[in-house]
């Protein structure tokens, strides 16, 4: 972690050999945790959300510490793969499912072995004018890949034509194939070819039960890519407990940006609609999730506005996405 804020800095231009106002603060109450801390974490996150706030927490410990206690990792492979989700949280609003790929065996929607993808694959519906593949045991986007249809045939942009013969070269297994969420027009106006997602996270209090929602971003695509995460060249905005977007964008490497894709945040008040009823779907998802006390979902809001769970994540919690933006 010390080598990513020395990255951070280095891009970013800051010095991050002088002192910072509670910097001895906030040493003495990191370290009180039996391990010290380098006060290059706090150097850092403190450009974004103020010295003054000591509860930046060492991303160290986040992964080291809190992670291991609160989402034990033997359990968390379930419940990040895709292809659970629709058993998993088959109440719920989610993407809709075509068929998917289970260690090397097709299945449709239902869990039902088929044994033909391509008759699915050749023969589009014009229900599903784009459809969405996934890995499902993969995070920060990778593979994820857009298809239209284009003469009777799905196609992606790179003019790759989908067949159970591409699937299998490139995808081998483990994958699955989905309609695109048709998104709000308010989802849209900051990047129409992503699905732009609102990242929630919930905490299970260890000493009630009960689950409350901590911490939101909004992440939002660069344009013409389609997916929204931000080491796929995405940017990502704080969103406070009303649902308020922030006033500048961020990338990975705590780069910022007022104007992305040509919204100008510092200068314009985003709300996000129906807030208060994704912070409820959140929670009602969250409970479905034992073992877990924390929890960041990715949430889309579709055509009818209405919450759509799209990715649960668990373990690789990422406080960077959260300490550059809302502290």
């Amino acid at each position: 972690y010390n080598n990513l804020y020395k990255k951070i800095a280095k891009i970013n231009n800051y010095n991050i050999n002088e002192k910072v106002r509670n910097e001895k603060e906030w040493l003495a109450k990191w370290n009180s945790y039996g391990i010290k801390y380098s006060p290059l974490s706090f150097k850092i996150f403190t450009k974004y959300v103020g010295n003054d706030d000591l509860n930046i927490i060492p991303l160290e410990i986040c992964s080291g510490i809190v992670e291991p206690a609160l989402t034990p990792e033997s359990y968390r492979d379930y419940y990040n793969d895709k292809n659970s989700y629709d058993e998993l949280f088959s109440e719920f609003l989610r993407p809709e499912t075509l068929f998917r790929n289970i260690n090397g065996e097709y299945y449709n929607a239902k869990y039902e072995p088929i044994t033909n993808s391509d008759e699915l694959i050749q023969n589009p519906s014009k229900s599903y004018r784009q459809i969405i593949i996934k890995p499902t045991r993969e995070a920060s986007g990778r593979g994820v890949q857009l298809f239209k249809i284009e003469n009777g045939k799905y196609v992606s942009k790179s003019g790759d034509v989908l067949s159970e013969n591409y699937l299998s070269k490139n995808y081998k297994s483990n994958y699955i194939i989905q309609d695109v969420v048709r998104q709000s027009s308010f989802g849209a106006q900051f990047n129409e070819s992503s699905l732009n997602t609102i990242r929630v996270v919930t905490y299970k209090s260890v000493k009630t039960g009960k689950i409350h929602v901590i911490n939101s971003i909004m992440r939002i695509g660069a344009k013409g890519n389609c997916i929204d995460n931000a080491h796929g060249g995405g940017m990502f905005v704080g969103v406070d407990m009303n649902g308020k977007i922030g006033k500048y964008a961020c990338n990975w490497l705590g780069e910022t940006k007022k104007i992305f894709n040509d919204i100008d945040f510092e200068n314009n008040e985003y709300i996000i609609p129906n807030f208060d009823n994704i912070c409820k779907f959140a929670v009602n998802v969250s409970d479905k999730i034992i073992y877990h006390n924390l929890v960041a979902l990715d949430i889309a809001l579709n055509e009818n506005y209405e919450p759509v769970l799209i990715e649960s994540n668990i373990g690789g919690f990422s406080a960077w996405l959260f300490q550059f933006t809302n502290g």
